[in-house]
Order: structure tokens, then sequence, then C-alpha cells
């Protein structure tokens, strides 16, 4: 808590994420500033009320804040944080507001008024399947949920053959087959991390070609909830072989995979990926990553 020199409190806009699953994922921190905070806005009361009576959390005020509110909602909390000196927690369902969530109208306009914004990490389903994937993940481009109309969609979908980067998205269980058809459709030498129900009982996490993904979506038609996607394209938008960076990144993920395929094994299993690329090239690329993984490894 901050001070001010008159000896108030100073107004505080906590950032909290809370568990997206697993509820023991809630932070000793977060539930601390959750029992700290003067009142909590959440994208649903209801909601946030039950979770914070699982994890031990007394009542609180809370107050909604939503997509459908959140403009008017933001100037009236704003306003009453500078004349009442609060100190507010911003949490959304699960995960971390902001990130595909209510928030960031709040956040900008604490900024704006000179209110102290701190952040309360935690769980974030992004983040947990691009950990997990084992694709290359230097580099992202997090596009958030996809349009719904099919044009916009394919335009969307279009755009990303630009950028030299991962695409990291959310999709409903209704609309993923049809964005998984038309990624399939551009991207026919990427691959594809599906992640579902993350930190769940019945999480599933599956990393595939994208000339596969189409079957094993349809079979498995029964698939719900919300998915988070990690889209690598194995090479550009014109079929040119991959520049030596992305072709490393990809190595290297295959590499640290299956850690006790031979040589031959994984040069086979590279060239089966789908990479446009020499086998000459392909064999010094994994010669170097190899190595570097040893002496990575002799260091520890």
């Amino acid at each position: 808590m901050v001070i001010t020199d008159s000896g108030q409190q100073a107004p505080t806009l906590y950032v909290i994420a809370t568990p997206i699953g697993n509820l023991a994922d809630f932070s000793q921190r977060a539930l601390e500033t959750l029992k700290s905070v003067d009142l909590i806005a959440a994208e649903d009361t209801r909601h946030t009320g039950k979770l914070l009576e699982q994890s031990g959390v007394r009542y609180k005020k809370l107050i909604s804040y939503h997509d459908h509110n959140e403009e008017q909602r933001a100037q009236s909390l704003v306003k009453e944080m500078l004349e009442k000196s609060l100190q507010v927690g911003l949490v959304s369902d699960a995960g971390t507001p902001c990130i595909s969530d209510p928030g960031f109208r709040l956040v900008s306009l604490a900024h704006q008024k000179k209110i102290r914004v701190v952040p309360v990490p935690g769980a974030c389903a992004m983040a947990a399947l691009v950990s997990a994937s084992g694709l290359p993940s230097d580099r992202l481009l997090f596009t958030g949920f996809l349009p719904a109309k099919k044009k916009a969609l394919e335009d969307e979908i279009l755009s990303w053959k630009s950028v030299r980067a991962s695409i990291v998205f959310y999709e409903s269980a209704r609309r993923i087959q049809t964005s998984t058809e038309l990624i399939c459709r551009h991207f026919p030498e990427g691959h594809l991390a599906f992640g579902r129900e993350i930190s769940k009982l019945f999480e599933e996490i599956q990393v595939i070609h994208t000339q596969e993904a189409g079957l094993w979506l349809k079979q498995h038609e029964n698939l719900r909830g919300e998915f988070v996607v990690m889209l690598s394209a194995a090479h550009d938008q014109n079929g040119k072989q991959a520049n030596p960076e992305q072709l490393k990144e990809l190595v290297l993920s295959l590499c640290l995979r299956h850690p006790d395929l031979s040589q031959k094994d994984l040069l086979e299993k590279i060239q089966s990926s789908g990479v446009t690329a020499r086998k000459t090239a392909l064999y010094q690329i994994l010669l170097e990553v190899r190595k570097e993984i040893s002496e990575k490894d002799q260091k520890l």
C-alpha cells in the first residue's frame, strides 16, 4: 500500500490474475491482495463471488465491469478512486484481465489520472500453451479471439503470412473446425498446437502438422469449451525455404521433444514436417543444435 504525503493511502489499481481452472493456481499474493482492497471490479460478480468464497476470501464489495459497461464504468470508478483514495482489484472470470478480457480502458484511464497500477501476475491460457507447445516462441503474435465472419476470418489468417512469428489465438469449439480448415489451406507446411481445458481435469494439448489437424478435429467432434491455439509456419507464403533462424528454431524444438532419437531419425522427422530446405543444410543445422544442447547439458 502506498501512503501519500498527507498520510492517506494512495489510490491504487491492482490487475489480478485468477485461476483458469485449477484453484491451486491462485497465488498467495493474489489472495492477499483481494483481501486488502476496498472493492473488486469483476467481469461477472456472481462468478467472482463464488470464487472468493471457495478461496476463503471474506465478503468484499463487488461491482460489475464487463464488455458492455466498460467505458462508462471506467470513468465512474476512476473518479471514485480519486475522491476516496480507493484500493481497487480488477479481475476477469478466469486468467489475466486485459488479455482478451475486459480491463484495458480502466487501466489506461488510471494511468492518465496518475493512479498507480500494480500487476499481480498469474494464470494465462495463452502463456500456458506457448510454454508447453514445443513450437518456436522467441517471437509471438497474439491475436485474441478470431473474427466470427468467414471473410474477416480469412483476411485475418492471410495477414499472418507476412508475420515472422508464431501466432497464438483463442477460438470457440463451435468455430474451431472452420478456423483450422482455413489455416491448413494457407499454411500447408505449418504446425498447430491445440490447448483445451488447460489446468482442468480433462486438460489436453495436441501438437500436430497442419496437414493432419483437420482429420484430428473431425475425430474429436464433441470437444467443448474454448481453445487456445498456436501456429508455427515451416516456410513463408511464397513456398520459399525457411530462413536459417526459422529452421534452427524448428530443429531445436524437435530435438528437445525427441532427445532419444538418432541423427538419422531426427533428420527424417524434420523433413517429414514439410520444411523445404536441402538435406545437407538441415543436417548441418541438426549437428549445430545437438552440439549446443550437449554443451548446455555439460554446464548444468
